[in-house]
């Protein structure tokens, strides 16, 4: 009896782990391609796009780029050229391009691109905004230490050595005027040039009244990708038509300091950056902030307890982004700070 039981018992566990498996024709749910533009549109060099298309999974990373399309520029709704395909190959070999214009936007026109391939018509547009200079930038530094932050090395001995992390703490405070009777939207970066391979050194921008639960996740979006550095997006919502100053904490490892600069290096400089954005492009870096940053409706939706963020896009007929803005900067010395502490 028990024997029958057993082969009944073995008779519906082989049913069950079966039912488990079903093939799934993933084909049946690939999407019809769409056109992707991407580009940043500023006063500083000529109007630029990436035009792609959208690819499915299963594909395994083809060559998108649409370099026979037909990509219109107009500037205030006026035909100004084609644009030209450029390609161009970085040191890996990889083979990459854009579209190219010869046309530089000037501050309060409405660039749009226009594009037409075999997967359709797409077309984008965006203003560029007016610029926000730094009226001033103000410096403050002191040395702290935390008694649970240590280093642990080994020494030459092969003896273990735990020393207590000290820090230079610098106090940025950046003052501009918001321009008044007008949304405003802004990026402020700030870029600690060439490093080393470990960076010892990070930005704090919560500490501002103005911090909108937005982490610094954004290097290198705005085309500005060469050192270190981070930023922080916000509006002029608490600030509207005043002169206002962002604070910013920077903490700098000790040891890092102490280390010898290498040729050509300068660590001590930081280049304080201030972009004024548009509303698309504002919209876009936040829901990125939201995704990536480890906001709390972005954590949440990770695990299913919230809505999934939707990335913004402003593009027509496909996807993508053209956002636009304008960048002030000033550049500061910390050395003299630096030492005068010590």
């Amino acid at each position: 009896m028990r024997t029958v039981i057993y082969r009944i018992v073995l008779i519906f566990c082989s049913l069950y782990l079966v039912s488990c498996y079903k093939d799934i024709d993933l084909e049946k749910f690939r999407p019809i391609p769409k056109v992707v533009i991407n580009g940043v549109i500023t006063t500083d060099t000529v109007v630029l796009a990436s035009v792609t298309r959208t690819w499915f999974f299963t594909e395994n990373v083809p060559n998108v780029n649409l370099k026979n399309a037909k990509v219109e520029l107009y500037v205030d709704n006026i035909f100004r050229e084609n644009m030209v395909w450029q390609e161009k190959k970085d040191t890996d070999g990889n083979v990459s391009g854009c579209f190219v214009s010869s046309v530089v936007p000037r501050e309060g026109e409405v660039v749009k691109i226009v594009v037409t391939s075999e997967y359709g018509m797409a077309y984008v547009e965006d203003k560029i905004p007016m610029s926000t200079d730094i009226d001033l930038v103000e410096m403050t530094a002191k040395k702290e230490s935390n008694p649970d932050d240590v280093r642990i090395t080994v020494g030459p001995d092969g003896e273990v050595v735990v020393e207590q992390i000290k820090y230079y703490v610098i106090h940025y405070r950046v003052t501009f005027q918001d321009t008044p009777g007008q949304k405003n939207y802004y990026f402020i970066y700030i870029d600690e040039g060439p490093m080393h391979e470990w960076t010892y050194g990070s930005f704090d921008f919560s500490i501002d009244p103005i911090y909108d639960n937005h982490q610094t996740v954004l290097d290198g979006v705005l085309g500005f990708d060469d050192g270190g550095g981070s930023g922080c997006v916000f509006s002029d919502e608490k600030i509207e038509g005043r002169q206002y100053t962002f604070t910013v904490k920077e903490s700098l490892d000790e040891m890092y300091v102490n280390m010898q600069e290498e040729e050509g290096e300068d660590k001590y400089k930081r280049r304080i950056l201030l972009y004024s954005l548009s509303e698309s492009y504002y919209r876009y870096l936040v829901a990125l902030e939201k995704i990536y940053g480890g906001s709390v409706s972005g954590s949440l939706s990770d695990i299913g307890l919230a809505e999934p963020v939707k990335v913004y896009s402003n593009v027509c007929g496909g996807v993508g982004i053209l956002g636009a803005c304008q960048r002030a900067e000033k550049i500061v010395d910390i050395r003299n700070l630096i030492e005068s502490t010590d």
